[in-house]
């Protein structure tokens, strides 16, 4: 499966981002992209109630991959831009993954396109 595919497939999953709608908001600056070999994986610097953060809002590709650039590039460039914490939604395996990094499970929700996803943040 190529890069594409597997954006539009997180896209289907998700239900509300479009690959129109990733491009346009790299092109604006509202998402940033940290890429690795067949993997993507797009932030958002957020200010929420809990205060500044950053928002996985995609991450497509490699499942090893998508941690090595969590961990490398996309949580630095949280704290070197003043981010407090991280907050991401995923399926269960992604939240069992997030939880040994560190993540707290606030609950769950269901998406727009009707699965259920876990929402986890953790401080940074």
């Amino acid at each position: 499966m190529t890069l594409e595919e597997k954006i539009a497939k997180a896209c289907l999953l998700d239900g509300e981002l479009t690959p129109n709608g990733l491009l346009l908001g790299l092109e604006t600056g509202k998402y940033q992209q940290f890429v690795k070999d067949n993997t993507v994986l797009l932030t958002s610097l957020v200010e929420t109630e809990l205060g500044a953060g950053c928002r996985i809002v995609l991450a497509a590709g490699d499942f090893k991959d998508v941690w090595a650039l969590h961990d490398e590039q996309a949580e630095v460039f949280a704290r070197e831009k003043g981010r407090k914490y991280m907050i991401g939604q995923g399926r269960k395996a992604w939240a069992r993954s997030a939880a040994q990094r560190g993540y707290k499970s606030h609950g769950y929700r269901i998406n727009a396109a009707g699965n259920e996803v876990a929402i986890m943040i953790k401080d940074i």
